[in-house]
């Protein structure tokens, strides 16, 4: 699916060029654009095997599914965007890392960061407790 501010392009594999992202993903990320009021960059959403495995994503990753999408904005901080996404029902898995949020629409709430070397480490639990503006 593809929307008003998110194309094939943005959304698809960098490999192959395949976007399978699923509606619920998409009509959220236009959800979440709405809120913040400004472009959501789309660093990587749907990922074929192939691609998942060379940039090391997880085996089970919700990219694989086109569930997921790791995303910015610019002048905003990935724990920023995140008390903004996390007001949009439909997303229920967040990693923040220092230069991205990764969201998804996985059914069950998941919630981890990322380390300075990339890998997930355990969540901030003072990121739920700051005052959503």
């Amino acid at each position: 699916m593809t929307s008003a501010h998110f194309s094939d392009n943005e959304l698809g594999c960098p490999c192959c060029g395949v976007n399978n992202c699923v509606d619920k993903l998409v009509l959220s990320l236009e959800a979440l654009r709405e809120e913040v009021g400004l472009p959501v960059i789309v660093n990587s959403g749907y990922r074929c095997g192939l691609h998942n495995k060379k940039v090391g994503g997880e085996p089970n990753s919700q990219h694989l599914r086109g569930m997921a999408a790791d995303i910015r904005v610019m002048g905003m901080s990935s724990s920023e965007l995140y008390r903004i996404a996390r007001k949009i029902p439909a997303f229920g898995g967040f990693g923040v890392a220092k230069s991205f949020l990764h969201v998804d629409v996985r059914t069950t709430v998941a919630k981890w960061c990322y380390g300075a070397d990339g890998k997930q480490c355990p969540w901030d639990a003072k990121l739920d407790s700051e005052v959503v503006a």
